[in-house]
């Protein structure tokens, strides 16, 4: 029904780690469908398909994701709110706002030279 390349993209796809794993989720699959009475062929292709595009999607998101650099920071602080530091960074927010925002939401101080030189670093690493 699939050759070997199809078995392994099948096996990537669903976080196997043996193509003996693939073939039996194929061999149950077929039996389903048998019961069934449904076209296995269209309905597997259709699975691969199905599979292919959340991996895109997965692929996509893990792109978007910026990697933070927390080598030389020391603050416990900025250490604990570094993604939402960087989020409302890159939603306009300057320094003094996020000093407040962590005041008022998270009862978190830190001044704004620190967030400041956080986001210095991080623009440095990141290019």
């Amino acid at each position: 029904m699939f050759n070997e390349q199809q078995l392994v993209k099948l096996q990537k796809l669903l976080n196997l780690k043996e193509t003996n794993s693939a073939k039996g989720f194929l061999v149950r699959l077929s039996n389903f469908l048998k019961q069934n009475n449904v076209n296995q062929s269209t309905l597997t292709k259709g699975i691969l398909i199905i599979l292919e595009d959340l991996h895109k999607q997965e692929a996509i998101k893990a792109k978007k994701v910026k990697k933070i650099n927390l080598d030389n920071v020391k603050n416990p602080v900025i250490l604990k709110y570094a993604n939402k530091i960087l989020e409302l960074s890159s939603k306009g927010l300057g320094v003094r706002k996020i000093e407040k925002y962590l005041k008022t939401t998270h009862n978190a101080r830190v001044s704004y030279v620190t967030i400041y030189n956080f986001l210095k670093n991080q623009k440095a690493k990141n290019g």
